[in-house]
């Protein structure tokens, strides 16, 4: 039986509850750049490879379910894109439920609040994934 539940996860705890398909000798963590805390995820392009933390947890969606996270995108390429991602069919495909793309300058200087509504799959069991494309 699923039950709904929430998440709730800092870099501070490490990948305890993600499982990281990185770059080799990439370091995944910062203690420069915060929302609050003492760590934050930090996702830069050291070789031409997309970094992206799965969520090791299947969610069962709610109407009012909703992923809440901080965000500051730097200098980053139009290329570059940032991206959470869920997934319907056990991670054979992957679809955005959000994305920002970089601008070829540096935009943002400061952490935002960002909020990402899953209503549109209450019902349905996700995985979960950020996607640094």
């Amino acid at each position: 039986m699923e039950i709904p539940f929430n998440v709730f996860d800092g870099a501070e705890n490490g990948l305890i509850n993600f499982s990281a398909n990185i770059s080799p000798g990439y370091n995944l963590f910062s203690t420069t750049l915060t929302a609050s805390g003492g760590d934050s995820y930090h996702f830069t392009h050291v070789a031409p490879a997309d970094q992206i933390p799965d969520l090791n947890q299947t969610l069962l969606a709610q109407a009012n379910s909703a992923v809440q996270f901080s965000s500051l995108l730097g200098y980053a390429t139009p290329g570059q894109v940032a991206k959470v991602q869920v997934s319907t069919n056990a991670g054979a495909a992957w679809q955005d439920v959000y994305s920002q793309a970089g601008a070829g300058s540096f935009t943002e200087t400061v952490f935002s609040p960002r909020q990402v509504s899953l209503a549109a799959f209450a019902g349905q069991t996700l995985q979960f994934r950020f996607n640094y494309n």
